[in-house]
């Protein structure tokens, strides 16, 4: 263990470190999926990010009318899914939080049984300032996912905000009944009790 500790450089860990942390806070940046690319990777990465935002809109605007007048299926393919998923952290980027939500909105038609756009759509209708909309959303992805640790947890984040703290810790002892190893709700609950 010394050995392999003396052959990791800590800086290269730091910092791979604070970019997750950095996306966790932020997003990830576009076409990111590696701290280590070569110089080419880097020049064609330069290229494919210096897009024009009014052309990256008008993109994910032509990609949300085909969603909606021609979804395949009402099970559309997992890349269909992940790429107007990807379109919607985008428009969020880009600081189109309406546009957003709205991708995600027919994202929801097409993938209801997604816990992830249950949380994602509620946290963005909370930054909104639609609380019950915020609120209603979660509800509605409970009602379909009871079992879900992750959709508790986030009712639980959502009515501590609000200060209903004994619901809230109600939530969180949910998530960890449908879960005992979510270590998410522990933390948090954690957290509450300690200050």
């Amino acid at each position: 263990m010394a050995e392999w500790t003396r052959t990791i450089d800590p800086e290269k860990l730091t910092q791979k470190r604070q970019e997750i942390h950095r996306q966790k806070r932020v997003g990830k940046k576009p076409n990111s999926f590696d701290v280590t690319l070569s110089p080419s990777d880097k020049k064609f990465n330069k290229k494919k990010n210096s897009e024009d935002p009014a052309a990256t809109k008008e993109y994910l605007t032509k990609l949300a009318n085909a969603m909606k007048t021609s979804p395949s299926s009402p099970y559309a393919s997992n890349k269909d899914v992940k790429e107007l998923y990807d379109a919607s952290k985008k428009a969020d980027q880009l600081g189109e939080p309406l546009f957003a939500i709205e991708l995600l909105e027919s994202l929801l038609k097409l993938t209801p049984n997604d816990a992830r756009i249950y949380r994602r759509l509620s946290r963005m209708h909370n930054d909104q300032g639609n609380l019950d909309l915020a609120r209603a959303t979660l509800q509605n992805g409970l009602r379909k996912l009871p079992n879900n640790p992750w959709l508790w947890h986030g009712m639980g984040q959502l009515e501590m905000s609000q200060g209903r703290t004994d619901y809230g810790i109600r939530c969180y002892q949910r998530a960890i009944q449908e879960d005992p190893a979510f270590a998410h709700s522990y933390h948090a609950w954690g957290i509450h009790e300690f200050n």
